[in-house]
């Protein structure tokens, strides 16, 4: 290469070489308007056009691209906001489960049927028995006694044998009655005993409506214990 053709390089404008002309494309709306004023040897009105018009262009697609940076910085931000309050919202409820004894879901359990007035539950860990014991003195006889008594039983049953502690069911109604002598005492009226796994074996949805203390004696799955010796207090 002669050493005109460098100088005549070395003079050329930065957008005349092959690399210029690149960013040039690249930046074109940028370069259009440093071109109209910097180097172009145009009327002062049509170089107020060329601007005009790049910047009615470029000004909404640079608001889109703004708007859309924004949305995905809030998006981005309430997901992260979200995903921390749904993790602040179940570590508590997953320490409150831990924490929760077996006695604690039985009471819960009671809270569905019985109730927790004149009641007493304990559970037996060496044999994983619960037990559920309940006064009420408005039995009429022996076989409301019975009746309401087995009601109980499945009721808080149902609610328990799914705790994996819980081997067996036991529920106890207690009420007062009068002996030979006219004394009066609280005492067991009804007590009716099943293994969990005996309990399970029930479609107790299906027995809905019908004599359930009749339909469990026929099947010689329980242990009842009743007090035929005294007299209900009526």
């Amino acid at each position: 290469m002669s050493e005109q053709q460098q100088k005549t390089n070395q003079n050329k404008e930065w957008y005349k070489h092959g690399w210029g002309l690149v960013a040039a494309i690249l930046l074109f709306p940028y370069f259009l308007i440093w071109y109209a004023w910097a180097k172009s040897k145009w009327s002062k009105n049509v170089k107020i056009a060329v601007t005009a018009v790049v910047v009615v262009v470029m000004l909404p697609i640079l608001i889109g691209i703004a708007t859309t940076d924004t949305s995905t910085d809030t998006s981005s931000n309430s997901s992260q906001a979200s995903n921390e309050t749904t993790q602040a919202e179940s570590e508590p409820a997953e320490q409150e489960e831990s924490n929760t004894t077996t006695i604690d879901r039985l009471w819960v359990a009671a809270d569905e049927t019985t109730g927790r007035n004149n009641v007493e539950i304990n559970f037996d860990e060496s044999t994983g028995t619960a037990f559920l014991s309940y006064y009420d003195e408005s039995f009429w006889d022996e076989e409301d006694a019975i009746e309401t008594t087995y009601t109980n039983f499945v009721g808080w049953g149902k609610e328990i044998a799914n705790i994996s502690e819980v081997a067996g069911i036991e529920v106890e109604s207690r009420t007062d009655f009068t002996d030979d002598r006219g004394e009066t005492d609280e005492e067991m009226a009804v007590k009716v005993t099943m293994s969990t796994e005996k309990f399970l074996d029930y479609n107790w949805e299906g027995l809905e409506y019908k004599p359930i203390h009749r339909q469990i004696q026929r099947t010689g799955d329980y242990l009842c214990t009743l007090l035929y010796s005294l007299t209900l207090l009526t």
